[in-house]
């Protein structure tokens, strides 16, 4: 997560702040009153919301971030990566669509609905 300074404090989003801290609580709260714009802002640091919680590891963010439309999944961070690029768990790299996810994972998405 960022650092935060009084310089910085007014710069970092709310919606990302909690998404990379995994509160996904706030996340759910705070998303219902955000633009377009707001969802996938590019956060001082080069990444959106959906980068941090995927980068961290924050499936229950992630889930949550990917269900709400207009958030997109396939944008790059200042470091040239989507989301999905951002984590080594299985289990987001799926919510994110990655395709090269083993089939046992996939099924195991299948199977719980």
């Amino acid at each position: 997560c960022l650092q935060m300074s009084s310089q910085t404090d007014q710069t970092i989003s709310k919606l990302y702040l909690a998404s990379c801290k995994g509160n996904v609580t706030e996340v759910e709260q705070i998303l219902p009153y955000l633009s377009l714009y707001e969802l996938n802002r590019i956060e001082p640091n080069g990444s959106t919301a959906l980068h941090a919680a995927a980068y961290h590891g924050h499936v229950n963010v992630v889930e949550c971030l990917v269900r709400h439309k207009g958030v997109y999944h396939n944008l790059r961070n200042g470091y040239d990566r989507m989301p999905a690029e951002e984590t080594e768990n299985l289990v987001i790299k799926e919510l994110l669509g990655q395709q090269d996810v083993p089939y046992k994972i996939r099924e195991r998405f299948i199977s719980d609905y």
